[in-house]
């Protein structure tokens, strides 16, 4: 856990360049609460899903097909082997709400016939079960995952990471920003 902990909050702090660069900010919580003048999701969301991938998650860069930039029906990381690896990942700019993408997500998992498709904004990650309408299981404990890991990235008390998670967990459920769960 402290390995992925470190290898996480290495991935983010390799984009501080980045993030001053696009709005001024010094890390990635500092620039998602600043206003994003224009969508970030070549310049920012697709490199940082990959280095996630490859950093944190081990998957060698040769072991998926990268579909980044605008355009084209396919989505931005799919696994080279489909029968072991049976999802897709489509990173969208950190301005954009992943409901307007879930129809997509679901025709890609659909069209080649895939168990799990998950949607990356840098600030949520959304997974999506073929055949399934809500959000699966699996993905409510992704995201309480990921926001235990964050929440002990950033050193706070397990009281205050119970509260957090539980509100990442209830906007994850009802699909809502945080300002609205």
């Amino acid at each position: 856990m402290e390995q992925s902990l470190r290898q996480l909050r290495d991935v983010l702090d390799r984009y501080r360049g980045s993030y001053a660069k696009l709005n001024g900010a010094r890390d990635l919580g500092d620039y998602l609460d600043r206003t994003r003048p224009r969508e970030d999701e070549e310049l920012l969301t697709e490199p940082i899903l990959a280095d996630l991938l490859e950093s944190v998650l081990g998957f060698p860069r040769d072991s998926y097909f990268p579909q980044l930039g605008s355009g084209g029906l396919k989505p931005d990381f799919t696994p080279h082997d489909l029968v072991a690896h049976r999802f897709v990942l489509d990173a969208k700019s950190s301005t954009q709400e992943l409901d307007r993408h879930e129809g997509q997500i679901r025709a890609y998992i659909d069209q080649r016939q895939l168990d799990y498709g998950v949607l990356f904004n840098l600030r949520e990650l959304r997974v999506y079960r073929r055949g399934e309408r809500d959000l699966l299981e699996e993905g409510r404990v992704l995201v309480e995952a990921v926001e235990r890991l964050v929440c002990r990235l950033y050193g706070l008390p397990v009281d205050l990471e119970d509260g957090v998670v539980a509100h990442a967990v209830r906007r994850a459920a009802r699909g809502l920003p945080a300002e609205e769960a």
